[in-house]
């Protein structure tokens, strides 16, 4: 039994996963025995975890991510903004950005079928401890030092939008967008919260186009921490999940997300340098500390506004909460 919250028959399943197996491992593959539950974390989509027994005697543990319209799970329908979705995103991730650099889970395939909405994902299931639930300070900065060097891949590689065609792009239209949709909240808010916003939102039309101008990357897109797991061993390996929001865009905007949250000065700093150094090292020269720390400013305006407008009336789970327009506020007045 396969307790995944997908409409498709597990007939369908078997048979398209085997056709992933048989092409990822170059052989016929057979499914013996195949069974499944709900995966306990969460995701926008349904998410299964599937045992499968192959003919050969391997045991394979599998993520099923669905990401076909239909399998948004009830809880965040209604949640992310429409125009963030796109099924294939993910799956160009995994397929033309990850894999070939051996980056998180092995990709085992995917399925893509327009004609009946279905998008399925398959990866390998791999242990791991969120980052949110990690204490040692250590373990952050060892992200932000791995952020630093995924973003040096592509830093400078031109036409990258134009490569990766289903990834969000970070051009003035989208972030003119999330200036638009502070409008929401201004709806919403208390007639104090609305003085605060219109300054916010001053602020932010003001550096759209210092935004326009940063170095861009491939990026995560959702670089927080419930989207990092963290492995033990050895060697602490950082394996980011979920990359549904992944983008060309400035480096800094991920960045800028990890440092989300109630840090103290001192911390965040020391978070943003454990970047800076990791850049330094790949790149072979020193970055500009004055400029790094302006531009960053920037992209940490853009996360907050980006909370701001995300969607009216939802209120995040408790781990993730957070006074975004105490923050928007605070780094407006920086940027100004």
């Amino acid at each position: 039994m396969i307790e995944a919250a997908t409409t498709a028959p597990s007939s369908a399943l078997h048979a398209e996963l085997e056709r992933v197996l048989s092409t990822h491992f170059g052989a016929a593959v057979r499914i013996r025995r195949l069974t499944g539950q709900r995966a306990p974390y969460g995701s926008s989509n349904s998410l299964a975890l599937l045992s499968v027994e192959i003919e050969a005697g391997q045991q394979l543990e599998i993520v099923w991510k669905d990401l076909s319209p239909t399998a948004v799970m009830e809880a965040a329908r209604g949640v992310k903004p429409d125009f963030l979705r796109n099924p294939l995103r993910e799956i160009e991730m995994y397929e033309r950005v990850l894999a070939p650099r051996a980056v998180g889970p092995a990709f085992y395939g995917s399925v893509v079928d327009p004609t009946i909405g279905r998008y399925w994902l398959f990866l390998a299931a791999m242990p791991g401890v969120p980052l949110w639930q990690i204490g040692e300070f250590s373990a952050w900065q060892e992200a932000a030092r791995w952020l630093a060097r995924f973003h040096a891949a592509w830093l400078g590689a031109p036409r990258l939008a134009d490569q990766h065609t289903h990834l969000l792009r970070c051009d003035r239209a989208y972030y003119r967008r999330w200036l638009d949709r502070l409008e929401l909240a201004l709806a919403r808010a208390t007639s104090e919260g609305r003085l605060t916003l219109r300054r916010v939102q001053k602020a932010y039309e003001a550096i759209i186009e210092q935004l326009i101008e940063l170095p861009v990357s491939i990026i995560h897109g959702d670089f927080y921490p419930a989207n990092i797991l963290i492995q033990s061993g050895k060697a602490r390996r950082v394996c980011p999940v979920d990359w549904e929001l992944a983008a060309v865009g400035p480096h800094l905007l991920d960045l800028a997300a990890l440092l989300a949250g109630r840090w103290t000065s001192r911390q965040r700093l020391a978070l943003a340098e454990a970047y800076r150094a990791a850049l330094e090292e790949i790149q072979g020269g020193d970055l500009d500390a004055a400029a790094f720390s302006r531009d960053l400013r920037c992209c940490r305006l853009f996360v907050a506004v980006q909370w701001l407008g995300w969607s009216p009336g939802w209120t995040p789970p408790p781990e993730q909460a957070h006074d975004w327009l105490l923050e928007a506020a605070q780094l407006s007045a920086l940027v100004a």
